[in-house]
């Protein structure tokens, strides 16, 4: 099983009054993490119109064995549920991942600013000539001779 003890399961218990329950946990743990962005790409495209691993695979140019990672990331979390046989396996939206599907686009769109924010720290770092949080070197490195 692919959930820890941080990530409580989706079904486990209400969301708190401050927004952020176990469910946000778990949805901030899976889509803040690697491979978040393509978790979120494959519950939208699911959520939009159930799919098996391949259709998915085709229709978002994704490699088949990374969809089949990360539905199974998202399956052992029960954010989705698949029906039917070994390759026919149809995915769907959970209902407990639908019925709070607007806390999944307010975690997306904070994460979409977080992002958006180190692009411009990087941008803003690439006129000095150095990484974003990586400090300039003296003259003592190594350096080739011109």
């Amino acid at each position: 099983m692919l959930t820890t003890s941080a990530a409580p399961r989706a079904g486990e218990a209400a969301v708190s009054n401050d927004g952020e329950g176990p469910f946000e946990r778990l949805l901030w743990w899976l889509i803040a993490g690697a491979g978040g962005r393509t978790r979120l790409l494959l519950l939208h495209s699911i959520r939009e119109r159930p799919r098996n691993a391949q259709n998915l695979s085709q229709d978002l140019g994704l490699d088949y064995t990374t969809v089949r990672h990360h539905l199974r990331v998202l399956e052992s979390n029960r954010l989705v549920v698949a029906e039917g046989g070994k390759y026919g396996r149809v995915y769907f939206v959970s209902e407990a991942l639908e019925s709070r599907w607007e806390r999944l686009e307010v975690l997306r769109t904070r994460q979409l600013r977080s992002r958006g924010a180190k692009e411009r720290m990087m941008r803003r770092d690439e006129g000095t000539g150095r990484e974003s949080g990586k400090r300039r070197r003296g003259r003592g490195g190594c350096r080739t001779p011109p």
